[in-house]
């Protein structure tokens, strides 16, 4: 009786070596998570400080943003510094009743 024995292909790449680069490889959803940043708590204040734009929304809340002719202001350029163009971005939404931020709204951040 003969018996005939199997040889199994050797693998050139193992299976962990096969996908290692794609563990890696940053996700699009990753790239634009670590591009995001938050808000300082002095930008949102500084904001509120230099806001020239304020929309009431009604229930004692108040819009509050910078418009294009506050931005060009040389105080408000250089307290913003490099933050500038983000923060001409936000909106900041104040409660009067309670006397406290209610939200804001990032522009960066739906875009």
């Amino acid at each position: 009786m003969a018996s005939s024995t199997y040889r199994r292909p050797t693998q050139r790449r193992s299976f962990a070596a096969a996908y290692a680069p794609y563990a890696k490889r940053a996700t699009p959803t990753a790239q634009t998570l670590a591009q995001r940043s938050l808000l300082s708590g002095e930008t949102i204040s500084n904001i509120l400080r230099f806001a020239d734009i304020e929309e009431d929304l009604g229930g004692g809340r108040v819009l509050n943003k910078l418009s294009a002719d506050r931005l060009q202001d040389a105080e408000v350029r250089a307290v913003f510094g490099p933050d500038l163009a983000r923060a001409a971005k936000v909106s900041v939404v104040w409660d009067e009743r309670e006397g406290q931020i209610a939200r804001v709204y990032d522009g960066q951040m739906a875009a």
